[in-house]
């Protein structure tokens, strides 16, 4: 009867110890995966497609200059938008981008169109996205000369980083330069006078943005 007891005992004590290991250990894999999906919050966006594409929003700054005038901007923000295709063992792309401009002022804000191509690729496993544009632009300048506005059009050049903090969104950083000439040119209003030559348009672009490279078409 003594032994009985002792074994009943026994098992009660190894039943208990099963059991709060079973516990522990289920604890330990919840840990773990939570600990995993805050990691995978913090991941660049993974590439799970032959496509791409892209859209960001960026606070503007614009400085004007040639012989006559030397002015900036700085009342805008700029809305991008691209997408094409990841080329290269999946480490960069090509594409098209098609960017807007708008601001707050009539004579302190950029108002424009630009299109053109993009190209890019994938550091650092996607952490880093360096990229460059090359396109053609139409503006609406924003300060007076001659006591009036003009629109423009001509030539970009833009290079930038966008740095993916988690998922594809993150923040971009680019320098865009621009070669322009007004469509309607001062001097055939003012009798030949201070004629607006080619003019150089340098922009600083900061904002947020994401890149989505598992696009299912």
């Amino acid at each position: 009867m003594k032994k009985a007891w002792v074994f009943a005992v026994l098992n009660c004590f190894l039943f208990a110890q099963e059991q709060q290991a079973e516990q522990h250990s289920a604890h330990i894999q919840e840990n773990n995966s939570q600990e995993i999906l805050e990691n995978q919050k913090f991941l660049p966006a993974r590439v799970e497609s032959p496509y791409y594409a892209s859209f960001g929003v960026n606070f503007t700054y614009a400085y004007f200059k040639n012989q006559y005038f030397d002015t900036h901007s700085f009342n805008s923000l700029t809305f991008t938008l691209d997408m094409g295709w990841i080329v290269g063992d999946k480490k960069a792309f090509v594409g098209l981008f098609l960017d807007g401009s708008a601001g707050g002022g009539k004579e302190n804000a950029l108002y424009g169109l630009f299109a053109g191509l993009k190209a890019g690729g994938r550091v650092l496993d996607g952490r880093m996205v360096p990229f460059f544009k090359l396109g053609a632009s139409i503006s609406h300048l924003p300060f007076t000369y001659l006591n009036d506005q003009f629109n423009a059009y001509g030539f970009l050049a833009e290079a930038g980083m966008f740095f993916d903090i988690s998922n594809g969104w993150g923040i971009s950083l680019s320098y865009r330069y621009n070669y322009q000439q007004p469509y309607e040119n001062p001097q055939q209003q003012f009798g030949g006078f201070n004629k607006l030559d080619v003019f150089h348009t340098s922009i600083v672009l900061i904002g947020l943005g994401y890149y989505n490279f598992s696009l299912d078409w």
